[in-house]
């Protein structure tokens, strides 16, 4: 889905580490421009925005974490985590 509810301007991954294909289709779909950049969460966590500014990413389980996912001008992808709050 690329279109999805429209509200953010940036592509989301959810169960990012629960589904093995997850991670390398998100890099794909971004590295081509099928997706843009964007964000990924593992099960138990989530993020949360003001309006459209990411505010923060919160979990309820220690391991889970959030990621930005964004494509360089060279077309590779680069994935950060971010801080994650334990709720």
């Amino acid at each position: 889905m690329t279109n999805a509810l429209g509200f953010l301007p940036y592509s989301n991954s959810p169960h990012y580490d629960a589904e093995a294909e997850r991670r390398p289709l998100a890099h794909q779909l971004i590295a081509d421009g099928t997706l843009p950049d964007g964000f990924a969460t593992d099960n138990g966590a989530g993020l949360v925005f003001y309006g459209t500014d990411l505010h923060e990413a919160i979990t309820e389980d220690a391991g889970a974490r959030a990621y930005s996912i964004t494509r360089t001008a060279n077309g590779e992808i680069t994935e950060k985590p971010l801080p994650t709050r334990l709720l």
